[in-house]
């Protein structure tokens, strides 16, 4: 197995223990276990992995992903790997930070929760000259 394999298991396994101790019932659409899928501006699959959602107050979220880089995109900013996520829901939107430690280099998550899928648009951040964007689909599992 190699390193990549290892961190991914081990990614997996943290949201597996983490989807169990949730504050909120994991049956209770938005909160639960997404496997996610990100594309860049060409419509090409360039990341794959899973992300939990939980609550923390009101419309407040926080969580867990785990991102791999399917296809070579150094432009895309820090969404690959795994990290702590926050966020928010405002009506039928939802707004997650991939990386809310780092003011000046994130990725966010921005899009419409429907019929158990959460659909939407990628953006990275970073404070001195980069920035890009694609699009997403994060569906319940």
């Amino acid at each position: 197995m190699n390193k990549m394999q290892i961190i991914i298991a081990a990614s997996m396994s943290t949201l597996v223990f983490l989807s169990c101790t949730s504050q909120k019932s994991t049956s209770e659409f938005p909160y639960g276990s997404y496997s996610y899928k990100s594309f860049n501006i060409a419509g090409e699959l360039i990341g794959d992995g899973t992300f939990y959602i939980s609550i923390v107050d009101s419309n407040i979220i926080e969580g867990n992903w785990a991102i791999r880089n399917v296809r070579n995109c150094y432009v895309c900013g820090p969404q690959y790997g795994n990290g702590y996520l926050t966020g928010k829901i405002e009506n039928d939107s939802l707004f997650i930070n991939l990386n809310p430690d780092n003011r000046d280099n994130y990725v966010e998550l921005v899009g419409m929760l429907d019929d158990e899928t959460f659909t939407g648009d990628w953006r990275w951040f970073e404070l001195v000259v980069n920035s890009n964007r694609g699009t997403f689909k994060a569906v319940r599992m």
